[in-house]
């Protein structure tokens, strides 16, 4: 496979619609498990600078175990740079909440609780922020991007990798597909290095997230869109 830095990209501005909405059902071998939604929930204001505000909540769990994460982000709507990023996570009886509010323009980022600042990169991207980074990029087959983006400095470079062309069937239709494996080095959740989670993108220009695979402590869990709405588009 073609490998190499991905070309330097200028910040662009957010695309895709406030009110799209994708929605997942969650399998775990032949059982549902729960569901799990990624929104463009609205638009917002933080520190004064105009910002999408996006959502990716799992819920679910199977047998013994239970899982509610939510994820949210903040991005600039003019430059897509991360300005907050939320994650609660409530992991069987365990309850997980972190913040960390992001300066681009001053260089640094602030985690909640943590009395001093650290360093984060030019154009920063969180958990959130970087599944709609994906599907705005050139993904060519066989390729292998590197992206030093992500806002904590430790974690780069995040990897993409575009593994094949598919045809899935979700959300009542036929779609050809891009898969990709995303991989957050040194990371936690659905896109760190040992979650080996692979991601279908529809191969067209809304780059709709069709399926998500990621192996979580107790197994691999399989997102498939059951439903995706736009507010042009029910």
């Amino acid at each position: 496979a073609a490998g190499g830095a991905a070309p330097a990209t200028k910040p662009t501005a957010f695309a895709f619609p406030v009110g799209e909405v994708m929605r997942f059902q969650a399998r775990f071998g032949p059982f549902n498990v729960g569901q799990a939604v990624i929104e463009v929930a609205g638009i917002d204001t933080v520190r004064g600078v105009e910002a999408v505000h996006l959502r990716f909540e799992i819920d679910g769990g199977a047998l013994w175990y239970d899982l509610q994460q939510t994820n949210q982000s903040w991005v600039g709507r003019a430059d897509f740079r991360s300005l907050r990023f939320e994650q609660d996570t409530k992991e069987n009886n365990r309850s997980r909440h972190r913040r960390f509010d992001i300066f681009p323009d001053s260089g640094y980022y602030r985690q909640e609780g943590v009395d001093t600042v650290a360093p984060t990169v030019a154009d920063p991207l969180d958990d959130a922020a970087f599944l709609y980074w994906m599907r705005t990029v050139p993904l060519e087959i066989g390729k292998r991007y590197e992206y030093h983006r992500y806002f904590r400095p430790d974690r780069n470079p995040v990897i993409v990798r575009v593994l094949k062309r598919d045809r899935v069937n979700v959300a009542g239709r036929k779609w050809d597909a891009i898969v990709v494996r995303p991989i957050i080095p040194h990371g936690r959740g659905i896109f760190a290095e040992k979650s080996d989670a692979r991601m279908w993108i529809s191969d067209d220009e809304r780059r709709v997230v069709l399926a998500i695979v990621s192996t979580f402590s107790f197994g691999t869990v399989t997102l498939k869109l059951k439903e995706y709405t736009t507010p042009e588009r029910p």
